[in-house]
């Protein structure tokens, strides 16, 4: 069945698909994007598709490649090492800037701490991934500083295909990676700044450790309709 895509700028529309799909490992690393199938599944032009493709290039999530088109991105252990650090030392900045978060800001960011604690029966890893995610993104709302803003989420989209990897036993969804975010968040209700800061640097190189030993072992293989093809 063709799936046509919503009247928001077509562009942005196919990019936000095949952003899903992407982090969804629905698309293998080294696969080739067949740009004509794709057209005719999303019912458009090839010219918005090439639009999108471009900007996820320009992401690091697929590769142009001159004469033969666009392939996904491949994933490495020490790139996806590499990016955690990255992303460390960006959300650190940002924090840094950012100050003490408002009492509102606090309770939320608790709240989503309790959500992943509870793990019912249905535990589903890449819910626990999405929250993770929301903690880290309300942790800097406040952050004045946007253009480092607008680069964590860059790096954020590379890292989010390396987490979703081992979604189904997030690593840092037990006790540990929830100790350092209670660590961090007790530094920042007591005004020290500067110290949840340095508890949030060594947060991120204690998961870039983490996914390295996983990668390492890990099926890259695509999922497909819940399966690994």
């Amino acid at each position: 069945m063709e799936r046509h895509i919503s009247r928001e700028p077509v562009r942005d529309a196919v990019r936000r698909v095949l952003l899903d799909r992407l982090l969804a490992r629905e698309l293998a690393p080294g696969e080739r994007l067949n740009e004509s199938r794709l057209a005719s599944e999303f019912g458009i032009s090839r010219t918005p598709l090439r639009e999108a493709l471009l900007q996820l290039a320009s992401d690091g999530l697929v590769e142009s490649r001159p004469g033969r088109g666009f392939f996904v991105a491949g994933m490495e252990p020490a790139t996806a090492h590499d990016l955690y650090v990255l992303v460390g030392e960006l959300e650190s900045l940002g924090l840094q800037r950012t100050g003490r978060p408002d009492e509102d800001t606090l309770k939320a960011l608790r709240d989503l701490d309790a959500r992943r604690a509870r793990r019912p029966e249905d535990y589903d890893g890449a819910h626990a991934v999405d929250l993770d995610m929301q903690w880290h993104q309300k942790l800097l709302a406040g952050c004045p500083n946007r253009p480092l803003l607008d680069l964590l989420e860059v790096c954020r989209r590379r890292l989010y295909r390396y987490v979703y990897v081992h979604a189904a036993d997030f690593g840092l969804v037990g006790t540990t990676g929830l100790e350092q975010h209670g660590r961090i968040l007790g530094a920042l209700e007591t005004g020290l700044v500067d110290e949840a800061t340095s508890l949030l640097r060594q947060h991120w190189r204690y998961a870039a450790d983490v996914i390295l030993r996983r990668l390492e072992d890990a099926d890259l293989s695509p999922v497909r309709n819940g399966s690994r093809s």
